[in-house]
C-alpha cells in the first residue's frame, strides 16, 4: 500500500457506520391509511393498483407491506392523495 494512503479503522468498541442504501436498491415501505382523512377518491389505486384497491363495496383495501418494486408507485400515491391520508415508513 502506498505511504500516502491510510486505511480507515473504527476505534475498538465502536461500530462501523451504517452506509446508506446503494443507489438503485429498492426500499421496503410500510403503508398506513388514516381512515379519518381518506375520502375514497381512489387516486392511490390509479397510481399503485397492485397495492391499493377501492372495492365495489366502497372500502379501501391495501397491502401494508408492499413489494420493494412497488415503492416508487406507492410514494407517488402518497404524494397525490388530496387528503394526505397515506403515511409511509421505511420497513425494517
Amino acid at each position: 500500500m502506498p505511504e500516502h494512503v491510510q486505511e480507515a479503522h473504527a476505534p475498538v468498541g465502536f461500530a462501523a457506520p451504517v452506509l446508506p442504501r446503494p443507489v438503485g436498491e429498492p426500499e421496503r415501505l410500510k403503508v398506513s391509511i388514516d381512515n379519518n382523512h381518506c375520502e375514497l377518491f381512489g387516486l392511490c389505486q390509479q397510481e399503485a393498483p397492485t397495492v391499493f384497491d377501492l372495492g365495489p363495496d366502497g372500502r379501501l383495501r391495501y397491502d401494508a407491506n408492499p413489494k420493494a418494486a412497488d415503492g416508487p408507485a406507492v410514494r407517488q400515491a402518497a404524494r397525490v392523495c388530496p387528503m394526505q391520508a397515506i403515511t409511509l415508513r421505511e420497513a425494517r
